[in-house]
């Protein structure tokens, strides 16, 4: 079901930037933003990869590997939907436009779904047989201590804390008011606990007594999110570092930039392996 979801997003992907090559809105992207032709590039790289995961013997050859994890991670690259629906909804200002949004938003699912077929496609089937779950719950336990440096950052800026800042009082600045800020703030604190929460109720054996399907959707949401922020983010932080001239003003200083995205990233490859090999074994 993945795999064929995964060819789905794709080729629904080259459709949209086929109809729409370079909308008008387009021209306004700030320079850290993935380029939209390495999201068709992307596309075109995962329909090879699942068609050759689709064929491969099992175990999966080493080359069906390494270009699926190619594949997943040039659609993350290019998933960045976070940062479109943020600047559709004038929380964050920056540009976006229908066909772009519609691009990342199936990047980012198939990116997902990608990761998901590359996590079954197992390398060796004594392997897959004989290793415990337990090997597995590290993934989980990742993903829980991986909540909280964002966690505890979000904490202190909503107590109040200004270091990180360009300038004093930014939440209220750059997201609108005390209530946007109250949801940059407290509300991306009790996401991050949640999220947290959620990593260990895949992994613990408790966590078995728990409905399913609220796990899957939270895990599979969560690192949907994270995997959409994190990676473009990171592109956007490479992108400055070897081209300072293509910095974009936020109301943060340098350092925060690598930290988050930094941090979405890894937090996010982690979550959805945990829910993913979750799924697999229920």
């Amino acid at each position: 079901m993945s795999s064929w979801l995964t060819i789905a997003c794709c080729a629904a992907m080259l459709v949209v930037f086929g109809v729409w090559p370079d909308p008008p809105g387009h021209q306004g992207y700030p320079p850290t933003t993935v380029p939209r032709l390495l999201a068709c590039l992307a596309a075109l790289s995962a329909i090879a990869a699942v068609v050759a995961q689709r064929r491969a013997p099992r175990p999966a050859v080493v080359p069906v590997l390494v270009l699926s994890w190619i594949s997943f991670g040039a659609l993350a690259l290019s998933g960045g939907v976070v940062f479109e629906l943020l600047a559709a909804l004038h929380i964050v200002p920056s540009r976006s436009d229908g066909p772009t949004t519609a691009l990342r938003a199936l990047a980012i699912i198939a990116a997902a779904t990608m990761l998901h077929c590359t996590l079954g496609c197992r390398t060796s089937r004594h392997r897959a047989a004989s290793t415990p779950d337990r090997r597995w719950s590290w993934w989980g336990y990742a993903a829980c201590a991986l909540a909280f440096p964002y966690l505890l950052l979000k904490a202190y800026w909503s107590l109040g804390g200004t270091h990180g800042f360009v300038q004093a009082d930014a939440l209220n600045r750059y997201f609108g008011g005390p209530w946007g800020a109250l949801f940059a703030g407290w509300g991306t604190v009790i996401a991050a606990m949640v999220g947290a929460a959620t990593a260990l109720a895949l992994v613990w054996p408790g966590g078995e007594r728990l409905p399913r399907w609220p796990l899957l959707v939270i895990g599979w949401i969560g690192a949907v999110l994270l995997l959409s922020a994190g990676m473009s983010g990171v592109y956007g932080v490479i992108k400055t570092a070897v081209d300072p001239a293509s910095a974009t003003q936020g109301f943060v200083t340098g350092w925060v930039f690598p930290l988050v995205y930094g941090n979405f990233a890894a937090w996010g490859v982690a979550l959805a392996a945990t829910t993913s090999h979750h799924q697999h074994q229920r």
